[in-house]
């Protein structure tokens, strides 16, 4: 009986720890979120944010909401340069 108790804990232990190795080797990625304003401290709807991964020229793109906020998701580790454009309407 206490073969099959420590059986039992030996492999609930290694069930335990298969589930953290998977955890650690699902890849690290981070998030960019920001708000966009003009110069006048106004929010603004729209307008398109890129980043740009520098080294594999990868481009991730969205575009604001109504509170001028973004959120970029699930970007791999990199340097990214972040540019903000947005057309004028006339």
């Amino acid at each position: 009986m206490r073969s099959k108790i420590c059986l039992l804990r030996i492999i609930f232990a290694c069930l335990l720890l298969t589930g953290m190795v998977y955890a650690q080797g699902v890849g690290a990625s981070g998030d960019i979120r920001g708000t966009v304003t003009d110069p006048s401290g106004a929010v603004v709807d729209g307008a398109t944010v890129t980043a740009t991964d520098i080294d594999k020229g990868i481009k991730h793109t969205v575009a604001t909401d109504g509170n001028g906020q973004f959120h970029l998701i699930a970007l791999q580790p990199a340097r990214y340069s972040v540019s903000v454009s947005k057309s004028s309407q006339t």
